[in-house]
Parts: C-alpha cells; structure tokens; sequence
C-alpha cells in the first residue's frame, strides 16, 4: 500500500493533525522522554480492535515504545483471530472445504452405532 492511497475509514496524517497531536503530548506517554525529532503516530484504541482514527485515539510515541507497543498488539490481535475461528487448525480445514474435525469412529457394537439393534435372546427353561 503507497502513502497516497488510504483505505477508506483511515484519514490521512496530515501536518495539522500532527502538530495537534504533538501540542497535546510533548513527550512520549510511555517513557517520559522528550521527542528529539523522531516521533511515530499509534492508536490508543487499535482499528482492528474498534478504535477509530479521530485525532483523540492517536498519541505519540518515541521509536522504542511504538515497537513494543505493536509488539503486543500483534500478540493479543493473533489470539483474538485464533479465538474467533479466523486462524488456527479449524480454519485451514474449513479453507480447504474439509469441514470441522472428525470424529472418532464408533464401534459397531456399541449402542451409539447406527446400526446397532438390541437382540432379544430366547428364554430358557431348564427341566428338573
């Protein structure tokens, strides 16, 4: 994806939007430590997790804290997907149009088996 070309619900990080930002929060919320020309952008709130992309849901962040901060985004965002079905073992086979997982197989002659017919044994009478 090219810096020109946006998805529709992402607005552009245009210079207005930056110095808001930046008149807002000097320093980096995470360290403490002042910007010294290298700042990046994060979303409070992640897109992926309903956040929107207003200027109130993005904050500054220095390098070091913005990387560890996606660091775990990307972790809590793959175990969101895992638990949604999106990935994982399950997800492949229905991607592949083998349906869930099987079954184990059922004993023919156990009563869960389809086939299974109670058989009425004959009753024996013993003489004296």
């Amino acid at each position: 994806m090219t810096r020109d070309v946006l998805p529709a619900s992402r607005k552009a990080m245009t210079l207005a939007r930056k110095v808001e930002i930046l008149e807002r929060d000097a320093c980096c919320p995470e360290c403490g430590e002042p910007f010294n020309g290298k700042v990046e952008y994060d979303h409070v709130v992640s897109l992926f997790g309903g956040g929107s992309d207003e200027v109130e849901n993005i904050t500054p962040l220095c390098p070091s804290c913005h990387k560890a901060k996606t660091k775990e985004d990307a972790k809590r965002h793959k175990k969101i997907r895992h638990n949604r079905g999106e990935t994982g073992q399950r997800a492949r086979r229905e991607k592949r149009g083998k349906g869930s997982i099987p079954q184990p197989a059922v004993s023919p002659l156990s009563k869960d088996h389809p086939h299974y017919r109670k058989q009425e044994w004959p009753k024996r009478s013993f003489r004296k």
